[in-house]
């Protein structure tokens, strides 16, 4: 049984206002739910998330999927709770970027610099959106060594780690000077523990093959995880109808709305792109290019058919669960190669799954 499941409660229904910068993201932020992978968390919230920039700046990295957009607003709301009197922007880097762009055209670039160089805390999501925008990394640079010496909060979000960013020296040093957090992707064991805790509480019976197929396919989010599991008990209610092994998948494809590739079609368009026939793809060669592309079908038929391992390798020439699930995981860590992320976008929209977060 996994210990050291903790969640992190925010509450933001009275909470001071804030100057949101941020298309679409006005979702209510009630709680963070993580497991001993996130310990750092913990120490982050308990520790850092209330008091001044002793820690400048907080950077909070991780794939897609994490939850960090929903724990860095929960933490804006929680500093400001502390400091109402704060001057507070959050912001995504998106826009970060396009606003000292239009700055620059319009001439307002000196107003933009002295509101964001008063604030009290600063929290940009996404660092990695400024890739290509050299004036906003000089910009932010300046801003940070500015933020800092007023001892202000600075939060950030990103799917790179500092390291990774392909940003300047400058500005990497500053973002590795201060706390980096990694956010991990919960465990096949935390996941199977927060199933059993909130099944637990919405007094649901699941038997052991049920909860091993929720932790294996159900989306990263472990919101996410606790939404399936309200939808099956409803299927359940409704339906008459035992909650099986079945029944996950079809709620699964259902959450999807849309038409799942099937596994065959995702081998074909992916042996298609790589210049490959489906034979060599899913057969036992171990030539690079072979290599690569079988790791991405498997890559791809995980996360958009939330398949099993064992049934992934049936897919693929009946490999064991060991072998799909180590091909999973190294595509999983070479997302930041910008061939390999290539790759998995075009597919994806050959696939007709654009829409979906991968």
């Amino acid at each position: 049984m996994v210990s050291n499941l903790f969640s992190i409660r925010f509450d933001d229904s009275n909470r001071p206002p804030v100057e949101v910068v941020m298309s679409g993201r006005n979702a209510p932020v009630r709680e963070y739910f993580a497991g001993p992978e996130n310990a750092l968390l913990g120490h982050l919230i308990t520790t850092h998330s209330t008091s001044p920039g002793t820690d400048h700046p907080i950077l909070m990295f991780g794939p897609s999927g994490v939850g960090k957009t929903h724990l860095l607003r929960g933490l804006v709301y929680q500093y400001q709770a502390f400091q109402p009197d704060a001057r507070v922007r959050l912001q995504n880097g998106s826009d970060f970027g396009r606003e000292f762009s239009q700055a620059h055209e319009d001439g307002s670039l000196s107003d933009i610099r002295q509101q964001l160089r008063s604030l009290d805390c600063l929290a940009l999501d996404g660092m990695h959106l400024l890739a290509e925008k050299p004036r906003a990394q000089l910009e932010l640079l300046y801003l940070l060594d500015t933020l800092k010496d007023r001892r202000a909060r600075v939060l950030l979000t990103s799917r790179l780690s500092p390291n990774e960013l392909p940003f300047s020296p400058a500005l990497k040093s500053r973002l590795s000077g201060g706390l980096t957090v990694p956010i991990q992707v919960p465990g096949h064991a935390t996941r199977s523990a927060f199933v059993r805790r909130f099944a637990n509480e919405l007094g649901i019976e699941l038997h052991d093959d049920v909860v091993d197929r929720l932790s294996e396919v159900t989306p990263a989010s472990i919101p996410e995880l606790r939404g399936v599991l309200l939808q099956l008990n409803q299927s359940h209610v409704d339906e008459h109808r035992l909650i099986d092994v079945d029944l996950v998948s079809r709620v699964i494809v259902q959450r999807a709305g849309t038409n799942i590739p099937g596994a065959r079609e995702i081998i074909k368009k992916v042996a298609r792109y790589f210049g490959l026939t489906v034979a060599e793809l899913t057969g036992p060669s171990r030539r690079q290019t072979t290599v690569l592309a079988r790791d991405t079908a498997i890559f791809l038929t995980r996360h958009l058919r939330k398949d099993s391992f064992e049934r992934i390798g049936a897919y693929f020439g009946g490999r064991d669960h060991s072998t799909v699930m180590h091909a999973f995981q190294k595509i999983s860590n070479k997302r930041h190669d910008s061939l390999v992320n290539a790759a998995i976008v075009e597919l994806v929209q050959r696939l007709g799954m654009q829409h979906c977060n991968i």
